[in-house]
């Protein structure tokens, strides 16, 4: 068996048939490669993975895929924080699949907010008189790809209002996925654990 190329010099496809369909990448395989160039590929483009890696077990395709196989559910995406919050691994113990409507809910925009707390950043207006007002936006996504925000001279009312709107829109999402049985009752109580 020849040498095997490594996906950013750390993954390793030891299973090239299974790794394609009819000539294209599986769905196990992208979502495998992804996970990998998150961690390990260029972080300027995507810097909240910083620190991030992927268990020795995974860093292998079939060992990925044989996980993949028994938890995926078309269309859901791959989670790391949600079971627990800041995680930085990604593991069989660690990762779940998830709605989409779910894993938008805890995107960072860490390059949009720079230092600013969790769901803020700066937003100048022009005022009634043509000034120009620095402010503080406070926005969410609220899980059906739709962001709202509301502006704020001051930043602890900015971030009151971010807490308190996004707690209300995961609880409805949580209701949502928990009826629709997407999500399991330990998913449900690590979102609604959660500060914001």
């Amino acid at each position: 068996m020849g040498k095997k190329k490594l996906i950013c010099g750390v993954g390793v496809n030891d299973l090239d048939s299974a790794s394609r369909i009819d000539g294209d990448h599986s769905s196990a395989y992208h979502c495998w490669h992804d996970m990998i160039t998150r961690c390990y590929g260029n972080q300027n483009k995507t810097p909240t993975y910083v620190g991030c890696y992927v268990c020795d077990e995974w860093l292998v395709f079939s060992k990925f895929k044989e996980w993949y196989d028994l938890n995926y559910v078309p269309g859901f995406h791959l989670d790391k924080d949600i079971l627990i919050k800041n995680n930085k691994i990604y593991s069989p113990n660690t990762c779940i699949f998830v709605p989409v409507y779910i894993n938008v809910l805890l995107v960072d925009r860490r390059n949009d907010r720079g230092s600013l707390p969790l769901g803020i950043s700066f937003g100048n207006y022009l005022n009634s008189k043509g000034e120009i007002v620095i402010s503080y936006k406070a926005s969410c996504n609220n899980g059906n790809g739709k962001r709202l925000s509301k502006r704020f001279c001051r930043l602890e009312d900015a971030m009151d209002w971010y807490s308190n709107t996004k707690k209300r829109i995961v609880a409805q999402q949580v209701s949502r996925a928990l009826s629709e049985e997407a999500i399991s009752q330990t998913v449900a109580d690590a979102l609604l654990r959660r500060e914001f």
